[in-house]
This record gives structure tokens, sequence and C-alpha cells, in this order.
């Protein structure tokens, strides 16, 4: 009876406590959604699309809610009112009071602060607050709320005693180009309680916090891309993530599948990121980063390629990924899809950076598989490295085949790799496409029956026309030719050696454009085309000139080349004149070709 009274009593001590320091007791207990309309009040708004996060993209995280809560625990830390751990509802005497907990090297603290409480039967509910500081969350702590803790001091902490992140909170990674996007308020009707940000206190204080986040990039680096189910394109390249029982803020690390992407003005070349991890963790780094020191080097053909680090060793912090396969361009493959694989893929404070190649052994796509319009080739070995976002490059080799050149013999044969030139190619933010043959070439050239030295001065290029919805492929041909052959019975053309320079061939629109000026002449000396001598007068800058029709069926060029002209059995009969030498382009299969057309003689004037 005695132990009975005693109870009694101390329960009428605690409400006369509770009553003359102005503690609410109450017999309801309130709404358990009253975090709803805070979670509504102060969710995260973007303002704009821009391309700066931090900046002109704002995000809104001070609501008078927020920073009423941040107030308070402030007030806490101002009065220096904490316990060490909860034990009863006489500690609960003075409010608010906090318990605050931390990691020895001081890189977080946790403050949970008891701002109100209501007592009821069987337990007191305690309205929490809780704020968590670290150097890698940024300046501004993240903080956490309940209305709806249960406590009692035979039990303490009740169920589960877990806070919700009070709004959507960002953490810039990168400052306006990377940042975690931390998920706040109640998870929605049916949605897992893992959809949002929480954490859990028990009566020491701080316990775990569980992570529900979205990693965002700005456009400034990375394009998204939307694949062929998607129902509408994304706005940034994003992914979420989830960090379960983390009981140190201040070691993030998480792994994330983000948004097929492209490298802003990095061409078509389409990233896919499996495993993307996020490390803002100062106790662990992946080896290649530790092993790389302050500097990574990426050995490229074209020379190094350096990527300084910020922070080496466990300091480092951003982002790093080993799964990584890249789309090559359907324009370069004639619309098949190649992907390559490589790993070591790092974004942080610089930029994106990373090195995809594939061996030059490794055929990725056979000569004859696709054609570019007419025009067959094939990609042997390639690479690709990105160092710092806008320092990117790739380049690859292998053969492509021009219409109008053809192998030895083989001109009634098919188009084959021996019809074809060895390229090397570069791409880069610059120049865009560049192809360039490799050592001088000697091929047939059908459209003038010449006899072609390709010199190593040829190059290509590449472009996608909006206007004919098609990949528009360029030569620009240097080389010497030697017009010769028969062209009928008793009729054999054989001319000095022509310097070609600046010879155009594409397979959209004009397909043949000649410089007059773009000639040299190798040899002045005459030569013979049946009975008549022909010379050359090198100094006249008229001596040759072109012109395309491309209005016909099958388009044709021609070159008109002119001369002095005596007939070679006597001395006495001169005159001026010239010749005309045309071309034709037809369909062979899938590949354009281009075939001698006609040979006439043009414009002869005979004196005697």
């Amino acid at each position: 009876m005695q132990g009975a009274w005693g109870y009694i009593r101390a329960i009428y001590t605690l409400f006369f406590l509770f009553h003359f320091y102005g503690i609410r007791t109450e017999n309801i207990v309130p709404p358990p959604h009253v975090f709803n309309s805070l979670s509504q009040d102060i969710s995260l708004q973007q303002e704009n699309n821009s391309d700066d996060l931090s900046r002109s993209g704002k995000w809104k995280n001070y609501s008078d809610k927020v920073k009423k809560a941040r107030q308070v625990v402030q007030k806490v830390k101002d009065a220096a009112n904490f316990l060490n751990t909860l034990t009863g509802n006489g500690d609960l005497v003075s409010l608010p009071v906090g318990i605050q907990v931390g990691s020895p090297d001081g890189s977080y603290t946790a403050t949970m602060v008891i701002e109100d409480i209501r007592i009821f039967q069987n337990y007191t509910q305690l309205f929490v607050t809780l704020e968590i500081e670290a150097p890698i969350l940024g300046e501004q702590p993240i903080i956490f709320y309940s209305s709806d803790i249960k406590f009692s001091a035979q039990a303490g902490i009740i169920g589960d005693a877990t806070l919700a992140l009070m709004t959507d909170f960002p953490i810039n990674v990168v400052d306006s180009k990377a940042m975690l996007l931390l998920k706040g308020g109640l998870p929605k009707l049916g949605d897992p309680k893992d959809s949002r940000t929480y954490a859990t206190i028990g009566c020491n204080g701080f316990e775990s916090l569980n992570i529900a986040g979205e990693v965002i990039f700005s456009r400034d680096w990375m394009l998204p891309v939307s694949e062929p189910l998607d129902p509408r394109p994304p706005n940034r390249v994003t992914g979420a993530f989830n960090i379960k029982d983390l009981d140190d803020p201040s070691q993030i690390f998480a792994e994330v599948d983000i948004t097929p992407f492209k490298i802003r003005n990095g061409d078509d070349f389409v990233w896919r990121v499996k495993k993307l991890s996020i490390d803002l963790s100062e106790k662990w780094s992946p080896d290649f980063i530790i092993q790389s020191g302050e500097t990574i080097v990426y050995e490229t053909r074209a020379g190094l390629k350096f990527h300084d680090l910020l922070d080496s060793g466990n300091s480092w912090k951003g982002f790093y990924a080993q799964e990584i396969s890249v789309s090559l361009p359907e324009k370069l493959t004639g619309g098949k899809d190649i992907n390559i694989y490589a790993d070591d893929l790092i974004i942080d404070h610089a930029g994106l950076s990373g090195y995809v190649g594939v061996s030059s052994r490794d055929s990725l796509l056979q000569f004859g598989d696709v054609s570019l319009s007419g025009w067959a080739f094939s990609i042997d070995g390639i690479e690709l490295v990105v160092v710092e976002t806008y320092d990117w490059a790739v380049q690859f080799g292998g053969l492509i085949y021009i219409p109008v050149f053809t192998q030895q013999g083989s001109g009634d044969k098919g188009v084959t790799e021996a019809d074809a030139l060895f390229y090397e190619a570069t791409i880069d933010p610059e120049n865009g496409y560049l192809f360039t043959t490799g050592p001088s070439t000697e091929m047939e050239m059908d459209l003038w029956l010449a006899q072609a030295t390709i010199l190593p001065s040829t190059t290509f290029s590449m472009g996608y026309s909006t206007k004919d919805d098609a990949i528009i492929t360029r030569a620009v041909i240097n080389a010497n030719i030697g017009i010769g052959g028969s062209l009928g019975d008793n009729l054999d053309v054989n001319l000095p050696e022509l310097g070609v320079r600046q010879l155009t061939v594409q397979n959209i629109g004009t397909p043949i454009v000649l410089n007059t000026s773009q000639w040299e002449l190798s040899a002045s000396g005459p030569v013979n085309v049946g009975v008549f001598e022909f010379g050359i007068n090198p100094g006249d800058t008229s001596t040759l000139s072109s012109a395309t029709d491309s209005s016909l069926p099958q388009p044709t060029a021609q070159v008109d080349i002119k001369s002095y002209i005596k007939l070679t059995r006597t001395e006495s009969l001169t005159g001026q004149g010239g010749f005309s030498v045309e071309g034709e382009m037809v369909r062979n299969g899938d590949l354009d070709q281009w075939v001698n057309k006609d040979f006439r003689l043009k414009e002869v004037y005979v004196q005697g």
C-alpha cells in the first residue's frame, strides 16, 4: 500500500512541476500526420532551369519552420542545456533540452533537442528536433523533426523513433556543377519509408541516418539522353540512391545508376554508367585514386593528358565509376549499334575525366558492313579520352572507300578492301571530324582514266545535313595523276603527270568540285593522242577548268584541258585546242562508284 501511495505522490509532484513550468498535459494524441503540412510548405522548389545549380537553379530550404527549428537548437547550444542521456521525465523539467553527440575527430556533430512534451497515462510524447553538422554537408546543417516520439522512464524510447528531414536538402559536391539532393518530408501514401531521408534516435541522442537522395549534374557538363522507352526526356543527368544505417554522417558513400548522357560539346558519344560511386568519405577512396597521387595521367595516341586532383589519397571527394560503356555515334557507324567498354571514370572539382580504348587489332566495324551514303569504311581500334570535361578527343583508324578510286585491275570486280585507303581520324571540339590518309598510295582513278598517287595531305570530313537528313562525307584530295588509257580503236591517251590539289568529292549534293587554281603541271613535255601532239603551257592559269552538272539523273563531272596541238607527221600544221574528260557516278550495290564516261577533243583551231 505504501508503494502504491508513493507512486501516486510522484505522479502528483510531476503534474505540479509541469503545470508550474507551463508544460501541457493532454489525453488526446495529435493527428499522426501533423508533419504533412510542414513537408508541403517547405518542400524544395526549383526556380528555373539554368545550368548553374547553385546560383540560378536556386534551391529553397529556408522556410519559417526550418528557421524556427534552427533557432530552437541554437537556444540549447547557447544555454549549454545538455543531458548525457534521457533517463526519465525529471530530465524534461527545463525545456528545451538537448543531447549532443559527435565523432572524436570533429567531422560531425549531432544535436538532438526536445522542445516540448505531452504526458499521457503510459508514455510521454516528445517533440524532437535533430540538427546534424558536418563539413561535407556544407555551411548549413541538415535538420530533422518529429512531434511523435514516445518515451517512458521504464522502457526508454518506445517503438520506431525516427525523425523526418524537414525539407529536400542540397549538398554541393562541386559548386554549381554537381550536387546531392537529400529527399525530405514524409513518404507519400503507399511509398516505402526509405523513399525519404530520416534519422533514428535513442535515449543517448542520434543513432543513425537513412538517406534517400538523388545526384544531379549540371547541363554545363553533361546532357541527358533519353532511352527509347522513356516517356519524356529528362531535364538533367540524375540518379537515385539510398544509404541505410549510416552512423557517421561525415562518411557518405553510395552507388547510383545515372541517366545516359553525352558530354556537352562532346559529339554524339553516349555514355552509360552503372554503379557510379559517390565518395564524400575522409576514410576511403578507390585504389586508382590513391595510387595516382596528385595527378592522373592518361596515355593517348596524341600524347599524355593530365587530370590534377584537388585532394589526394583518402581525402579525394567526388564520383567515380568502373562499369562504363560508350556508344559510338550512329553517323559514324551507319546506324549500327557499337559499344566500347572501359573503367576508371571520375567526376570531381575539375569536371569529368576518363579513358576508353580498344586496340587496333580489334575491328569494331568490318569493311562493307555499312556505308555512309555510298562510302564503305571500317573502324579498326578507337580511343576516347576526356580530361576535365572540355578537353576531349577521339582517335581511330581503318579503311575508307572513295568512289573515284579503285585498285589496279579491280574496277569490274566490285568494291573490296583493296579499293579502300587507310585512314586515321580525330574528333575534337575545335575541328570536328578530320580524316587523313596514310603514306602515299597508288590507286586507279576511273574518273579520268588516271593513275593517281594519293598524297598524305588528303583529308576527309563528316557532318550532318539537316536539309538532306543525311550524313555528308567529303574528301578533299591531293594527288598526282597521270591520265592515260585506251579510248577506242587505235586511240591511246598518255598525258603528262598533273598535280591535282583540293579535288573535292562528296556523297551528298554536288559530287565533284574542281578548283581551277589548284592544278600543278608536273611535266611540260608534249604528249601524243593518235596522230596529234599536245603540249601544255604551265604559265597559262586558264589551262585547266572544270564543271559539274548534278541536274542529270546520274551526275557527271568533267575537266577541260587547253593545249597547243600539231600533227606529228609535219612541222607546218599547228593550232590551239583542247579536250574534255568526263566521269559519271553509278550505284554498285549499296556503294557509289565513279566510272569513265567520255573523252572528246574540243575547239581545235589549226593553222598551216
